[in-house]
C-alpha cells in the first residue's frame, strides 16, 4: 500500500533513483492507481544531474506492486511502485490557476507501464515508454 511518507523507485532516466511521497492529490488512498498526480522529495540521485536531494517534485504512479482489478477481468500486478518526475510548471502572470504537468523531465522510461497512465491523460509519458500493460 502506498501512503504519504513511503519510498517510491524512478521509472526515468533524469538523475532521481528514489523519491519519498509526500502528498497525494485528488484521490483517496483506497483508489490509488496509475496515473495518480502526487508530490514527491528526491531522497537519492545519481551524481552530476540536476536533481539535487530534497528537492520537491510532482510525479505521477505509472506501476504499483498491489494487484489491481480491471472492468475487463484481468488482474494485474506490477513489479514495483514506481514514478515518472513531471515539469514544474508554474502561476503565469494574471492567472490565478495552477497548470497541472503533463509532460515528464526525461527524454526516456524505463520499465512498463500501466495502462491507466492513458486514461488519466498523460500521453507523452505513454508514447516515451517501452512496454505498456
Amino acid at each position: 500500500m502506498i501512503k504519504p511518507g513511503s519510498i517510491l523507485r524512478v521509472a526515468d532516466t533524469y538523475g532521481a533513483q528514489t523519491v519519498k511521497l509526500i502528498c497525494i492529490y485528488r484521490h483517496s488512498f483506497k483508489s490509488l492507481i496509475p496515473g495518480t498526480l502526487i508530490l514527491v522529495s528526491i531522497r537519492s540521485y545519481i551524481p552530476n544531474t540536476k536533481v539535487k536531494k530534497g528537492e520537491l517534485y510532482k510525479a505521477i504512479i505509472v506501476q504499483i506492486k498491489t494487484i489491481m482489478y480491471r472492468l475487463s477481468g484481468v488482474y494485474v500486478k506490477g513489479k514495483g511502485n514506481r514514478v515518472v518526475i513531471l515539469e514544474k510548471k508554474y502561476r503565469q502572470k494574471g492567472h490565478t490557476s495552477w497548470k497541472d504537468p503533463k509532460e515528464p523531465y526525461a527524454i526516456r522510461l524505463l520499465g512498463s507501464i500501466a495502462v491507466e497512465v492513458r486514461y488519466a491523460g498523460y500521453f507523452k509519458v505513454i508514447s516515451m515508454a517501452p512496454r505498456v500493460y
